[in-house]
């Protein structure tokens, strides 16, 4: 686990009280905290050959010191921004813990050594592949995210459809996700074990870590697969979840194989149309090309579970070239939105992901 050390210097000790047990208590990074309250012992402690990965100072505090230091220094702004030195880094002191963590970490990550922490690998990876655009209206991936939540599971949730949908269904105070990460990724940004926990936000009314929605399209589309594999072991490699929840339409591109190599359980969901059903079909039948082309496990059919959510009609035997297709009902309810979805549809999908 990442070891940071981390100097906070403030005259008020309610807020050093308050924060630092935040960090404390965070159990992804562990800090190791020197906490000041006067200049004179921190000016000392500086002296004495005192040294912090990162040294936060609250802009009142940093303007006490008569010998101010010049390195690896950030100026927390609790006073007017102009009387702040140009060549200081500065943060807003009056923001919530989660995002003034998130904040000092990215500015920890440059300076951090790259194998401080000790990588482990996560739990299952469920891959949702949306075979009709049924997302609009059918929640799977979503609701495997909630019901393993609900269930007291870590959780990861990561959409990397080109037009996301992820912000629809779970919100955080974290103004970075997705975009920042990816230009990281492709940036070949170190430390990104780092970069993944500044990007990453904790929905609020389920519990989920997920990264926010990507504002250009193209930010996947162009996505390669090292830069798709560097991704995901930046988040896979942290140890920190038990089920990590993949959403996507399914597309035959270079990410794809990727994906399925990764995947502990594979979904293909779809409504009950007729033209839904015919792309189901398609899909089937390209699987085995598929795996024989990308050189996959051979077990990967073991892996895909073929998902038709009822919206008209009664379940009915479908030929998909082997598989057996489960049916769910219907997840709306009436003038309730579809997230979350019904009971039925959460104990169905339920009875899915125990199999």
């Amino acid at each position: 686990m990442s070891q940071i050390r981390l100097l906070l210097a403030d005259r008020d000790p309610m807020f050093l009280e308050k924060f630092s047990n935040y960090l404390n208590k965070n159990k992804k990074i562990r800090f190791i905290l020197e906490l000041f309250t006067d200049p004179f012992m921190f000016e000392s402690w500086i002296a004495s050959g005192g040294t912090a990965d990162l040294i936060v100072v609250s802009s009142s505090f940093f303007f006490e010191l008569s010998n101010k230091p010049e390195n690896n220094i950030v100026i927390l702004k609790d006073s007017p921004e102009s009387m702040i030195p140009k060549d200081y880094k500065s943060i807003n002191k009056f923001s919530s813990a989660e995002n003034l963590m998130k904040e000092i970490l990215s500015l920890c990550a440059d300076k951090i050594p790259q194998n401080l922490y000790d990588r482990k690998e996560s739990g299952n990876v469920h891959l949702v592949l949306y075979a009709d655009g049924s997302d609009c209206y059918n929640p799977f991936a979503a609701s495997i995210a909630y019901i393993k939540s609900r269930n007291s599971k870590s959780v990861f949730y990561l959409n990397l459809d080109e037009f996301s949908d992820t912000d629809c269904y779970f919100t955080g105070t974290n103004p970075k996700g997705l975009s920042e990460m990816l230009y990281y990724v492709k940036s070949q940004k170190e430390n990104l074990f780092l970069k993944t926990e500044v990007c990453t936000s904790k929905d609020s009314n389920y519990g989920i870590d997920f990264m926010k929605g990507h504002g250009n399209p193209e930010d996947i589309s162009l996505l390669t697969p090292n830069e798709c594999n560097i991704l995901l072991n930046s988040i896979l490699s942290r140890g920190f979840y038990d089920d990590i929840v993949i959403s996507r339409a399914f597309r035959i591109d270079e990410i794809l194989p990727v994906l399925l190599k990764e995947s502990t359980r594979i979904y293909v969901s779809a409504l009950d149309y007729n033209s839904s059903i015919a792309r189901l079909r398609k899909i089937a039948e390209l699987l085995p090309v598929l795996t024989e082309r990308n050189q996959l496990d051979k077990d990967i059919s073991d892996r895909i579970t073929f998902c038709v959510t009822a919206f008209k009609k009664q379940p009915t035997e479908i030929n998909l070239s082997g598989y057996r297709p489960v049916w769910l009902p219907n997840p709306v309810m009436d003038n309730l939105g579809s997230f979350p979805p019904t009971i039925d549809y959460i104990n169905a999908l339920n009875s899915i992901l125990d199999r």
